[in-house]
């Protein structure tokens, strides 16, 4: 299920056995374990346990699997959390395939993890009892509508636009949004009153994001824009070879946009690309501003720098100086 269906689900008292917290987004699972905690735990000091599966050896299964059957003290259930728990085939059928099958009305087992199945491992979702809540970046209009919402119960009005700027600012990271939307209704709480320069001011632009702003500096043919946050990623320690990276992904992607199907619908493309349609149109936009000579031309140049790079034949300092005079000058 998706993660927005997982409070109308607890309210309605539906409630799962094993939840399997799955995705990028620790905003999302930390809320979920809280909402679990709040309903049903009533002494966590007595009825909470935590295990780390990432350190977890198969010594160490058996003090899971007893604290699943423990019985709780006066509380109605017990919870029981794990971290990174991707047990292979062989030790979940020796030591937790029954425990699943006929898992306990008394606990609830909460698995955080972050990715899917590695190698190996058992996929989880798959498994009986198991309730399935996907934790990953949540769309741009739930987002929009959480961060609308959490300054309208402060008495705060913002505009769509705001709300847009602190997503990209903070890459879509629930965490970073929430933390971020706190600030600003600390700065607005007097004033009720927010604008973009406050956002552009006051929030924290992710790395990642200034990444984003340097290399769609290259499509305008920003140069003041591109060195000065160049410059700005390297005051904070990020080395040439990333910057080179960021760029070369950047060009990588223009070329590859250039070169699908115009008969394909931007949905379908972007579908290919594992992309938002708004993402791919804009992104589509950047190489036509710059041409395809151009892009093919950098995409090429970059390939090569990087080769040059990995033979001992350049530095990376100097590699980053040749790729900045290619893009602004040549």
């Amino acid at each position: 299920m998706k993660f927005t269906s997982l409070k109308k689900s607890i309210q309605e008292g539906e409630v799962g056995k094993i939840y399997l917290f799955e995705g990028d987004d620790e905003y999302f699972k930390q809320l979920g374990v809280a909402m679990l905690e709040e309903k049903f735990l009533t002494e966590p000091s007595l009825n909470l346990a935590c295990f780390d599966g990432e350190n977890m050896k198969v010594s160490d299964y058996s003090a899971l699997v007893n604290s699943i059957n423990n019985f709780p003290f006066l509380s109605e259930k017990r919870i029981v959390k794990i971290t990174n728990f991707y047990p292979n085939e062989k030790d979940f059928q020796i030591y937790f395939s029954a425990l699943f099958d006929d898992f306990p009305d008394t606990t609830i087992l909460v698995i955080l993890n972050t990715q899917n199945a590695k190698g190996k491992s058992v996929k989880l979702d798959k498994l009986n009892n198991v309730t399935y809540v996907d934790c990953s970046h949540a769309d741009d209009e739930i987002l929009i509508r959480w961060i609308y919402s959490a300054f309208k119960k402060e008495g705060i009005i913002v505009t769509s636009d705001i709300c847009e700027t602190i997503i990209s600012y903070c890459l879509s990271d629930m965490t970073k949004i929430y933390a971020e939307t706190q600030k600003l209704i600390a700065f607005a709480i007097d004033s009720k009153s927010i604008t973009l320069k406050d956002v552009e001011d006051l929030v924290y632009k992710d790395s990642d994001y200034k990444l984003y702003e340097m290399t769609n500096a290259i499509s305008k043919k920003n140069y003041q824009k591109f060195i000065s946050i160049l410059y700005e990623l390297k005051s904070k320690s990020m080395d040439d070879m990333t910057l080179l990276n960021s760029i070369s992904s950047y060009m990588r992607s223009l070329y590859e946009i250039q070169c699908v199907s115009k008969l394909v619908s931007d949905k379908d493309n972007a579908a290919k690309f594992q992309m938002k349609e708004y993402a791919f149109i804009k992104r589509r936009e950047e190489a036509q501003m710059l041409g395809y000579e151009k892009v093919y031309s950098l995409f090429s140049f970059l390939a090569d720098i990087t080769n040059e790079i990995k033979n001992g034949k350049i530095t990376t300092d100097n590699a980053l100086k040749l790729t900045i005079t290619k893009i602004f000058f040549e």
